[in-house]
């Protein structure tokens, strides 16, 4: 009887201790199946980061834009501007979106070649008319009766006026000068509108303001 309670003592002994192997290896196996499934996790957690991270350049940010800028680019294209700009003014008023991998599938346009050149020269001709019709010259001349000049102002007088502007960089000589109805001068006091042609851009008649008041 002695011998049969320590063979059953004995079993139990046996079955908790194989209990607690068996424990100890699906233990064991899981450990591995979880850090499988952590890193797993950790890829796709860092692949989702990719896909919605703005691209960076230095200390520059590239977007998309939404709609065309004349001083920026055209809607589709991707450029690279000032994280600030892009923040404060870009992104808040919906003209471009941050250049991600998940935005230039939506927004992304890639233009050939030709179409690329036709839109920078397009955008270029814009912002030259722009630049040209910020500019105002003024010139006094002598009148009798406040409203007829003794002297006209020239096609030579508008050059030389805008070589002393910001505009001097644009070559317009006095052949590149043209009066509302083939005239050859400004004889009147008051405001006008001419048109200038810049040597870069020929064909490209800009308008120009000119004030002439009587001294």
């Amino acid at each position: 009887m002695f011998r049969a309670a320590l063979l059953l003592r004995r079993g139990g002994v046996g079955s908790r201790s194989g209990a607690s192997r068996a424990q100890s290896g699906a233990a064991g196996a899981a450990a591995p199946a979880a850090a499988a499934a952590a890193a797993a996790a950790a890829d796709a957690s860092a692949a989702a980061a990719r896909l919605h991270a703005p691209t960076r350049t230095g200390h520059r940010v590239s977007v998309i834009m939404r709609e065309t800028l004349d001083a920026l680019g055209v809607a589709g294209e991707e450029v690279t501007v000032a994280p600030g700009y892009a923040r404060n003014f870009l992104v808040p008023q919906r003209k471009a979106v941050y250049a991600t991998a998940k935005t230039r599938a939506a927004f992304r346009v890639e233009l050939s070649a030709a179409a690329a050149a036709e839109a920078a020269a397009a955008r270029a001709a814009r912002l030259l008319l722009a630049r040209v019709a910020s500019i105002e010259l003024v010139f006094k001349r002598a009148s009798a009766d406040g409203a007829r000049l003794y002297g006209g102002v020239t096609a030579a007088d508008v050059a030389t006026a805008l070589a002393a502007t910001p505009l001097r960089s644009l070559g317009v000589t006095d052949a590149r000068v043209r009066f509302a109805q083939a005239a050859k001068s400004l004889d009147t006091v008051g405001k006008h509108v001419i048109e200038v042609e810049p040597r870069a851009a020929p064909g490209l008649w800009c308008a120009l303001k000119v004030l002439v008041s009587a001294t």
